[in-house]
């Protein structure tokens, strides 16, 4: 059973040395730059081989030195499992839903100066100006939140701002293909397909401006690639810290920290810059400061899985922490799940932290994590520290070492801070 190392596939070291891998299949560049994508979450031997190779030495390998990267297996024959099968068909009911009750919305907008900006949930009013000229919001099925996604919609509506529903245009040949053969070819046909006649109808009344957060989506390559063709520009804002499918074919791309830049690979000419997080968004002006004066916060990215190593190291902070305030009991231990997970449940000695508000309203906290976008989100007002444990290297995403503590020294740090 391959050991899933955390966030390694979000190396820059692991995502050229898979481009690499992918080239030296001989094939056309697209082709190439398509097999790197599908590669990158698929190809199991790939992957067991390079972490292998990291864990040997963490070191070595993330400064590039691990000799030549692993023989690339083959993904597209292979047969899709089950449950991909069922959550693909779930998407292309969804998805064509969504076209189908948007389709009128969307004939009210005229040619002309307007901006399509592609939307799940509140998260892409971190990226972009919400109130920047024409924007039309086209919103997408979002399965992992539906009440996230519905409580996004109503933002909209009650604020007056252009959207409509979208979706994917997934064929019908296309779809029964992929049901007959179950393999990832004609997956990866299916999800380009899609995409490309999005793109088209896209361009039949075209936008000034595209703009997205959807580096996370496989199909975004081809549709982004055809967009420019049409000489149709795309804005890609990165999606969070994280780092997904490793080739992009964005004109601009807006990362938030430099060590994304240097992970993607970019198939056609593209201009990079850097984010700051919309930090009006979803906030209350002016709140005041109440509560301890001293106040711990863990800023979890557990989703309620407690077999993986995100849960094991948040486990391990919670129990520093517990010994921490077992001696300091003026230091006040709180808990903020992640919008994604449902039913939360606070560690026992901790107080729950639904909001951004609660955590403003502090008078000085301190936020851990172990390597969430919140570390560089300015809603989040606080002494900012990243948590590094034997499974968990923050260092792979973050570029500011100083801030990264390894969580059996938090408490001294803590201490520190509060003196």
């Amino acid at each position: 059973m391959t050991i899933e190392v955390p966030m390694l596939r979000g190396a820059v070291a692991f995502s050229h040395r898979l481009v690499a891998a992918a080239k030296a299949h001989g094939e056309h560049r697209s082709r190439a730059f398509r097999r790197a994508n599908w590669s990158w979450r698929n190809a199991a031997a790939f992957y067991e081989a390079e972490a292998n190779l990291f864990l040997a030495d963490p070191d070595a390998y993330l400064a590039q030195a691990a000799g030549p990267p692993s023989v690339l297996e083959d993904v597209f024959p292979r047969r899709v499992p089950n449950k991909v099968v069922v959550r693909t068909i779930v998407k292309v009911v969804a998805h064509s839903l969504f076209a189908l009750f948007g389709a009128l919305k969307r004939r009210r907008i005229t040619n002309g100066d307007w901006t399509y900006r592609k939307a799940y949930v509140d998260d892409i009013e971190l990226a972009f100006d919400a109130d920047e000229g024409v924007v039309w919001r086209a919103v997408y099925p979002f399965p992992i939140s539906l009440g996230r996604q519905w409580r996004y919609l109503r933002y909209l509506r009650r604020n007056g701002l252009r959207y409509f529903l979208d979706g994917n245009r997934y064929g019908l040949g296309d779809t029964l293909g992929f049901l007959r053969r179950r393999n990832y070819e004609s997956l990866a046909r299916l999800e380009a397909r899609s995409e490309l006649r999005r793109a088209i109808r896209i361009a039949a009344r075209p936008p000034s401006l595209v703009q997205l957060s959807d580096e996370f989506n496989i199909g975004s390559l081809h549709f982004a690639r055809y967009l420019s063709r049409k000489n149709i520009l795309t804005h890609n804002v990165a999606h969070g810290v994280g780092k997904y499918f490793p080739v992009h074919a964005y004109a601009k791309f807006d990362t938030l920290i430099d060590r994304q830049e240097a992970y993607y690979t970019a198939s056609v000419p593209c201009e990079y810059g850097r984010h700051t997080i919309n930090a009006a968004f979803d906030t209350a002006p002016d709140v005041s400061k109440s509560g301890p004066e001293k106040a711990v916060v863990i800023v979890s990215q557990d989703f309620g899985n407690e077999l993986t190593f995100i849960a094991q190291s948040e486990r391990q902070l919670v129990t520093e922490l517990r010994r921490l305030a077992a001696d300091e009991p003026d230091i006040a231990l709180m808990f903020k799940p992640h919008p994604n997970y449902r039913n939360p449940k606070a560690p026992d000695g901790f107080a729950m932290v639904q909001s951004i508000n609660e955590i403003q309203s502090l008078p000085d906290p301190i936020l851990l994590s172990l390597y969430s976008t919140t570390h560089i989100d300015p809603r989040f007002q606080g002494r900012k520290f990243l948590i590094r444990t034997e499974t968990i290297r923050p260092e792979i995403l973050y570029d500011d070492p100083d801030r990264i503590i390894d969580v059996d020294k938090i408490s001294t740090v803590i201490r520190s801070e509060y003196q």
